[in-house]
């Protein structure tokens, strides 16, 4: 039997088998908001896994667990600041204002910002993968 369960938002349908039901259940994630993360136990180190790479560690060639990790608020936020900076570097050229080079500084500093705030929101994500690993295990 076929179930269909399509929850609110963007992404790919993906199926899944349900033990309850012990059959196919269709399910609509938010996959924008899932990154895929591997975590060797070995090396005890978690990464962002790229598209077409195996199943094995990059650094110690050993086999790890792939995760799902939600993006963090950190993550969205740090973009929020870098479309801001960008913005900012933006209006003098579109307005006639009193000191643009301030602008300009500052978009470049807001760039800088919201970068240090992905790179923040990716080690938390990372952390949150080995927790899921750790939690799986045990």
């Amino acid at each position: 039997m076929l179930i269909v369960d399509i929850r609110i938002g963007w992404g790919s349908p993906r199926y899944s088998q349900n033990e309850e039901h012990r059959g196919n259940q269709f399910i609509m994630v938010q996959t924008w908001r899932l990154v895929k993360y591997k975590y060797c136990q070995e090396c005890e180190k978690a990464y962002i896994k790229s598209r077409l790479e195996k199943d094995n560690c990059i650094y110690c060639n050993q086999p790890c667990e792939t995760v799902d990790v939600k993006r963090n608020r950190l993550y969205f936020i740090g973009y929020a600041v870098m479309i801001v900076g960008a913005g900012t570097v933006l209006i003098p050229r579109l307005s006639v204002v009193s000191g643009p080079l301030f602008y300009t500084v500052m978009g470049i500093v807001l760039a800088f910002a919201g970068a240090v705030f992905v790179m923040m929101g990716s080690v938390e994500m990372a952390k949150d993968a080995a927790k899921q690993v750790k939690q799986t295990d045990e």
